[in-house]
């Protein structure tokens, strides 16, 4: 035994001599609560103080301490038993549950030190794919979307709107009223340098402007599907309205009966049309509204702003007669008192397009009126074919002012040039002839009966079929 190794007697020694300094001092401070095994009971004078333990009894008694455990533990294997039945108390897929078995067999400290280290960068990898793809799949905030979709019913039911679809060469109707939402301080939208996430919130607004469209086309067509069933203006507009935010106003009951009487006009174009195999959607709804695009076109061609809002009262005044007093229990907003937020998506939609690419949507049959305009640049004289290429241009806009020349009037050439640098501004960028500036204003042409609209008309059926226009 080495010198300082204690014996078991001298190790009892000690612990008895600890116990009986610790009832000496319970002894001496009287607590009863004390544990009445350890407390030193009365005994005669003379006998030993305190309780005497056997070296069972100190055995029992380290079994019981933590530390006794914890470190007993670190040298007792953790059965598989013991592992399944912790398993029981978890919720594993069979996967993991089997290499929970596989990691409880292993033995070797540092595999499965290296095996957790395993796991948890496995983890790791697949929490960075999650949020990788949760940011390739940006989702609007369901706030923010439920914003935009308001947004867009207002814009197409915005009085004023000048197109009802978006131009090939125009500005799109969803960045616009992106823009709006801006203007006005919608929150939580995406900066604009984030060019993705704004597609998104521009596919948003587009979808809920072709569902308001829908909706709109809908309500209309079933207010003249049956003739003894008389719609007022005032109930179409409400069910057109629906749970938008949109005010009713005067200037949106007229608006509504404009596209009704499109509608009525148009039966073909508003009725569903057959499915196209490779078309969209979209393109039963797109038929009405280009016709509907049309008419504004055409109008916003023909009359004055004044004269438009004459023509807008006739129709209101013609839908009334047709369909009855507009209900007077609904009511109506003024537009002066509109919210500064429907106010500005409002002023977005009626300056949204200008009045020449709006122009491109009047589409006209006729695919030869560019083609003879080359053909008169390239001769030196007008041909027969040219004249009457003048002549039929302007018939088939104004029938009534149409010029009063044949085939066998002659015309200079210079003349009829400078005609068409009128009728094709685009197209024909070169100035006119020196020696006909004498002839180069609109009066010179209109001497023959020729009008301005007539002009205008047929200088913008040859820029739509050419594609050239402005």
């Amino acid at each position: 035994m080495a010198p300082n190794q204690l014996t078991p007697e001298q190790v009892h020694q000690q612990k008895q001599a600890l116990l009986d300094s610790l009832n000496a001092e319970i002894a001496r401070r009287g607590d009863a609560s004390s544990d009445a095994s350890t407390r030193s009971s009365p005994s005669p004078e003379g006998e030993p103080r305190g309780t005497i333990r056997t070296h069972n009894e100190i055995d029992a008694s380290d079994a019981s301490n933590p530390a006794s455990i914890l470190f007993g533990d670190l040298l007792s294997p953790y059965t598989l038993e013991e592992g399944r039945a912790y398993k029981r108390h978890k919720n594993l897929s069979a996967t993991s549950d089997a290499s929970a078995d596989q990691y409880l067999k292993t033995v070797n400290p540092m595999r499965q030190g290296f095996q957790t280290y395993v796991a948890i960068l496995e983890c790791s990898d697949k929490l960075e794919v999650i949020r990788n793809d949760a940011n390739s799949k940006y989702k609007l905030p369901d706030t923010v979307a439920k914003t935009a979709q308001d947004y867009a019913q207002v814009a197409i039911l915005a009085p004023n709107v000048k197109n009802y679809r978006n131009p090939k060469d125009g500005s799109k109707m969803e960045v616009a009223i992106a823009g709006a939402m801006r203007t006005v301080g919608v929150a939580q939208l995406p900066p604009t340098f984030e060019t993705g996430r704004c597609e998104v919130l521009n596919k948003v607004l587009g979808k809920a402007c072709i569902d308001k469209r829908c909706h709109i086309k809908t309500e209309v067509s079933k207010s003249i599907a049956d003739s003894n069933v008389k719609v007022d203006i005032a109930t179409l507009t409400r069910s057109c309205i629906g749970a938008s935010p949109v005010k009713a106003s005067a200037a949106l009951y007229q608006r509504i009966a404009f596209i009704r009487k499109v509608a009525v006009e148009c039966q073909e174009a508003a009725a569903a049309l057959p499915d196209v195999a490779g078309g969209t959607k979209t393109a039963k709804e797109d038929a009405f509204w280009l016709e509907v695009d049309k008419k504004l076109a055409l109008w916003r061609l023909t009359f004055s702003p004044s004269q438009m809002q004459i023509m807008v009262e006739k129709i209101y005044s013609e839908d009334i007669t047709a369909y009855g007093d507009a209900d007077a229990a609904i009511p109506i907003t003024a537009m002066r008192d509109l919210e500064d937020w429907l106010a500005t998506l409002n002023k977005t939609m009626e300056t949204l397009f200008s009045p020449e690419t709006a122009r491109m949507y009047y589409v006209f049959s006729h695919e030869t009126v560019h083609n003879k305009y080359y053909k008169l640049r390239r001769c030196a004289t007008c041909s027969v074919d040219g004249i009457t290429t003048v002549h039929n241009v302007v018939r088939r806009k104004d029938p009534a002012s149409a010029p009063k020349f044949t085939s066998t009037q002659p015309i200079v050439a210079n003349q009829v040039f400078h005609l068409f640098s009128h009728l094709f501004p685009h197209l024909h960028r070169q100035r006119a002839p020196q020696d006909f500036t004498a002839t180069s204003s609109w009066a010179a042409h209109t001497q023959s009966g020729v009008s301005v609209s007539a002009f205008i008309e047929a200088r913008d059926e040859a820029l739509t079929e050419s594609g050239q226009g402005g």
